[in-house]
């Protein structure tokens, strides 16, 4: 899922990353608490992925986000053109 990640510069606090998926280019981000736990294995990986390519194909730049320990996917913006 993940080909290339940069910083997410309007979210250092949280220290995201900006990914973009393999599969459709688009661009996501990550929190490194969420990414921690997907990493380990917590959560479900195929649900995120669906939320995710869901959320890029409507143009929403979203991010993976750990609330309460649960897994959460926000809109932060657009995709770029």
């Amino acid at each position: 899922m993940l080909a290339r990640r940069w910083l997410d510069r309007q979210d250092r606090l949280r220290g995201s990353r900006v990914y973009r998926c393999a599969a459709c280019g688009g661009r996501f981000a990550v929190t490194g608490d969420a990414l921690g736990a997907i990493e380990q294995g917590r959560w479900d990986v195929a649900e995120l992925k669906v939320a995710i390519r869901e959320s890029i194909a409507s143009g929403v730049l979203p991010r993976i986000e750990n609330g309460n320990g649960r897994p959460g996917v926000i809109a932060i913006g657009r995709q770029a053109s």
